[in-house]
């Protein structure tokens, strides 16, 4: 499953300049970003040491295992460029349609996986000043620079809506 994100993801990016208009692909080059990062995070939170693919093709035999801190370095680099995604309120595809489903990344999701991935990385790689990196993108969500998200008001809210995906 995550090889076969990471190959779909690096499919787009290497092959967005082919088509006609480049730019009107770029929706999707920024959903590939953010499911690159969170797919490297992933990796490195259930596996640690994984290779780092380069391309859409590869032999993962052939690769080396990167530690732990390259995995997550490599995550956060494209969570970054994940944070050119638009407002998941104004998330549209390139034919100008909305894309209100919560599948899709969005400037808010990306700054919650940079919140994540620093977090942990303070954690893991012992740095502190990643904690300040982690509440910069916390505050980017709580402060609605990211798109409007609010808290469930209350713990039964988060067992009846939140944790079946029915809140807005």
């Amino acid at each position: 499953m995550y090889n076969k994100t990471l190959s779909y993801a690096d499919m787009i990016i290497e092959n967005v300049s082919r088509f006609p208009e480049p730019e009107k692909m770029q929706p999707y080059v920024l959903q590939a970003y953010f499911a690159k990062g969170l797919t490297y995070f992933q990796l490195a939170k259930f596996w640690g040491e994984v290779p780092i693919k380069r391309g859409a093709t590869y032999d993962l035999e052939k690769l080396p295992k990167s530690t732990i801190p390259e995995v997550l370095e490599v995550a956060t680099d494209y969570a970054l460029k994940a944070l050119d995604l638009p407002k998941f309120e104004e998330l549209k595809d390139y034919t100008g349609t909305a894309r209100p489903q919560k599948q899709y990344g969005s400037k808010g999701a990306a700054a919650a996986l940079l919140a994540h991935l620093y977090a942990w990385r303070a954690a893991i790689e012992e740095k502190p000043e990643y904690w300040a990196e982690a509440e910069k993108y916390c505050t980017m969500i709580i402060e609605g620079e990211t798109g409007y998200y609010e808290l469930a008001t209350d713990p039964e809210k988060v067992c009846t809506e939140v944790m079946l995906r029915n809140s807005g």
